[in-house]
C-alpha cells in the first residue's frame, strides 16, 4: 500500500539539502521513493545511503523497521530467545511476533569479533538478528545496514540531523607545466577520450556483484572476508585468486 509522502514535493529539495543529499542525484531520488513507499523518515535515520561516487544504494536501519512495525499495529513483541559467542563471533536468536499470525519469525544474527564495533559485539549480534526477523515479519525487501559485510561505518552517507556544511570552492589554480604538456598531447589526437580506471576495478565489480546476489549467504560473505579481506584492498595476484574463489562458490547460486 502506497502511503502519504513523508517528504512532500514542495519541501523535498530543502529537506534533502539540509540532510546533505544532492536533490538531483539518482540515489537520492531512490531514497525518496523508498521513504514514500514505506513511510520512512530520513530525518530520523530510518533509511541511509551507503556507497561512494561510483554508486550508492539505499538501506533501511533498525529504527526504520521498528517504525514500520509499530505503524502497522500488528507488532506483538520482540524476544531474544538465546545468545552466546564462540572464538570468532557473537550470536543471538530473536523472534518477532505479529498479532495476525500464529507463529513467530525467528532469525539468528551474528557479529564478528574482528568487527569495528567489538566493544558492543553482543548488542550488535542482537541488532542483526532483530532487523532480519523484522524484515521477514513485515515484508521489507530493502536490505539493512547490518547486512553490509564489506563496508565500514564511515562510508555511510546519510540523512543526518546535522545540517550539511556549505563548501566554498576556491578559484582554480593555473595549470602546471606537466598539465600543459598533457593537454598539448591530447590536442594532437582530436576525439580521444582519456579515462583512468583503477587497476582491477573490473574484477572488484564482478566480486561485489556476485557476493551481493540474493542467494549468497552471510556465512559465505564472512568466509570471503576472513580469507581475502576488504574488496577495495585487494591487489594482484590476490585479486585474481579472490575472483576465481567467488566464481567457484557462487556458480550454483546465481546464473551469471
Amino acid at each position: 500500500m502506497v502511503k502519504a509522502p513523508v517528504i512532500t514535493p514542495e519541501k523535498q529539495e530543502k529537506v534533502l539539502k539540509y540532510l546533505g543529499l544532492n536533490p538531483n542525484d539518482t540515489a537520492t531520488h531512490a531514497l525518496v521513493e523508498v521513504c514514500n513507499r514505506y513511510g520512512f523518515d530520513p530525518l530520523l535515520k530510518h533509511v541511509v545511503l551507503i556507497g561512494n561516487k561510483s554508486g550508492k544504494n539505499t538501506y533501511v536501519t533498525r529504527d526504520g523497521l521498528l517504525h514500520l512495525a509499530h505503524q502497522s499495529h500488528q507488532l506483538d513483541g520482540i524476544v531474544v530467545v538465546d545468545e552466546g559467542d564462540n572464538d570468532k563471533e557473537w550470536w543471538a536468536v530473536v523472534e518477532v511476533f505479529r498479532k495476525d499470525m500464529s507463529h513467530p519469525f525467528r532469525y539468528k544474527g551474528r557479529y564478528s569479533k574482528s568487527g569495528s564495533n567489538k566493544t558492543y559485539g553482543p548488542e550488535m549480534a542482537v541488532k542483526c538478528a532483530e532487523v532480519m526477523a523484522l524484515r521477514r515479519a513485515f515484508d521489507v525487501s530493502l536490505p539493512t545496514v547490518e547486512e553490509q559485510w564489506d563496508t565500514v561505518v564511515d562510508k555511510v552517507e546519510v540523512a543526518s540531523s546535522t545540517p550539511a556544511k556549505v563548501e566554498v570552492t576556491p578559484p582554480p589554480l593555473p595549470p602546471s607545466p606537466k598539465a600543459a604538456i598533457e593537454k598539448a598531447r591530447e590536442s594532437l589526437q582530436p576525439g580521444t577520450v582519456v579515462t583512468k580506471i583503477k587497476a582491477g576495478e573490473g574484477e572488484r565489480m564482478q566480486i561485489r556483484s556476485r557476493m551481493t546476489a540474493p542467494g549468497v549467504t552471510r556465512e559465505m560473505r564472512d568466509e570471503f572476508r576472513d580469507k581475502f579481506g576488504p574488496v577495495d584492498d585487494l591487489t594482484y595476484p590476490t585479486l585474481d585468486e579472490a575472483l576465481e574463489w567467488v566464481k567457484d562458490r557462487t556458480a550454483e547460486v546465481e546464473p551469471f
